[in-house]
């Protein structure tokens, strides 16, 4: 008999703390019978204020002011993440933080249209769309102009270099179709190969013996890397040998090239 009175006397004492966290709803009492006995705990973890054990960091790490970043040095995952997962307002601010980043010269413009017309293709929303092309079309306008502004300046050994960089990332970026790209750099190769020698330190080296594999002119590749070949650490020389490899028929196995390989 005793058995019996505290059992119900659990019950009752459960329903009146069911209907007090359930503040009278109906359902949600009823519910609480459902997931019994556990629900009292389920609302107390829920009204806990945790706190994360991570360190919380600002939405966006970007490098100093004035400090060029390669290719290799970047880390745009946060800026990924936010563009995959953030809200619209968060988005948006990624495509400007992006754009910024080109404008202050940290981030190169065709990576920075890849990260964009990428995030473009994926993104559903009409409003954001519309933002990341406008944001597309400034980084275009940007490039046109820093081609403009040092196609003046070729007869000097900066200008020379800036007007072969930007018309270098600008083939490189999707705006273009391939008859375009090709167009641009054999006129880009025209103008350093009508250069003074003087003028071909390491980066412009770099520039012209990269616009050689894309237009597929292996062997003028191997003549002129090495004539530069002293230029570089070993280091440097196996990160270009690699990336030629990447377009050039080298290691050659029945007659057919690696570029026929992966196709």
């Amino acid at each position: 008999m005793a058995f019996y009175f505290k059992s119900w006397l659990f019950v009752i004492v459960y329903a009146v703390l069911c209907l007090f966290l359930t503040k009278k709803d109906l359902l949600s009492f009823i519910l609480s019978f459902v997931m019994f006995p556990i629900l009292p705990l389920i609302y107390g973890l829920s009204k806990k204020n945790w706190k994360p054990k991570y360190k919380e960091t600002p939405d966006f790490e970007l490098p100093s002011a004035g400090v060029k970043v390669s290719y290799d040095k970047l880390d745009v995952v946060p800026i990924d993440l936010i563009m995959k997962y953030g809200s619209i307002e968060q988005k948006k601010k990624a495509i400007e933080t992006v754009y910024k980043m080109v404008e202050e010269l940290r981030l190169e413009a065709d990576r920075a249209a890849a990260i964009l017309y990428t995030f473009l293709m994926n993104e559903t929303s009409q409003d954001i769309v519309l933002y990341c092309t406008e944001y597309l079309e400034q980084i275009e306008s940007f490039l046109i102009s820093q081609i403009g502004r040092y196609s003046k300046l070729v007869h000097t050994k900066d200008g020379l270099f800036n007007f072969a960089l930007y018309s270098y990332q600008y083939s490189k970026t999707p705006f273009l179709i391939d008859e375009q790209k090709i167009e641009i750099l054999r006129f880009v190769r025209e103008k350093l190969e009508q250069s003074p020698n003087e003028f071909f330190d390491k980066n412009l080296a770099d520039l012209y013996l990269r616009i050689l594999v894309d237009l597929g002119e292996k062997e003028v590749f191997e003549q002129k890397f090495k004539s530069f070949e002293n230029l570089y650490t070993n280091a440097e020389k196996a990160v270009l040998l690699s990336y030629a490899r990447k377009i050039f028929a080298w290691g050659e196995k029945d007659g057919k090239t690696t570029r026929d390989n992966e196709t």
